[in-house]
């Protein structure tokens, strides 16, 4: 069974979606033939994205899926409409807001788009509060714990057909940041007023 994480970061450097997709490509080692690509690169390109399960791993944007991602996926339409089987679709959603609960217009939308195209619905995880993983270089232990057990239901697949026919567990998972809120606002604040500090730009004129 081969398996394709599509990382949606829109940054070169590495941030909380490369951090997500790098540590779903370690717990799926030796269980899977995962490979992980980035989806700026292969937009046009879907034919070299295409495999048994599609994993979507991206931060929203203006509450939905990146646009570049939203490319891939309607590159991959193509693929679908000439009547081949589609694949399972897992999605990991990350958003800079506290709430995980904020990822589920975006999940909701790959949700519709693989149904529509002839694929199946795998499931899929929110992440909430995940602005502090970009200076971080591990995930922390609530998505953790979340992602060992999601890496799982995907090595389970073995292809469409079993997975349909076994009904697997397609529940959404929702995770907020384990810290109360206030202290990740304060976090998050103090973080962008160093990245402010760094860029020189005036705290005054940025208000």
């Amino acid at each position: 069974m081969r398996v394709t994480i599509i990382s949606g970061s829109p940054r070169s450097e590495k941030g909380a979606t490369e951090l997500i997709a790098n540590n779903l490509m370690m717990l799926l080692r030796g269980k899977a033939e995962a490979s992980k690509i980035v989806a700026m690169n292969y937009v046009g390109r879907y034919d070299n994205v295409l495999a048994d399960v599609l994993v979507l791993v991206f931060p929203l944007r203006s509450g939905a899926v990146p646009t570049h991602v939203m490319q891939l996926m309607a590159d991959m339409e193509i693929y679908c409409k000439k009547g081949n089987v589609g694949p399972v679709v897992y999605v990991i959603a990350n958003s800079s807001l506290y709430e995980a609960a904020r990822c589920k217009n975006a999940i909701a939308i790959v949700r519709n788009w693989a149904l529509r195209n002839g694929a199946s619905w795998g499931g899929a995880i929110g992440l909430g509060g995940c602005h502090v993983l970009n200076s971080s270089d591990k995930v922390p232990s609530t998505c953790l714990k979340a992602l060992v057990p999601f890496a799982k239901r995907i090595a389970a697949v073995k292809s469409k057909y079993s997975f349909e026919t076994h009904k697997r567990d397609t529940k959404d998972i929702f995770i907020n940041p384990s810290i109360p809120r206030f202290l990740y606002s304060l976090t998050t604040r103090n973080r962008w007023k160093q990245r402010a500090s760094k860029n020189k730009v005036e705290l005054g004129r940025a208000y």
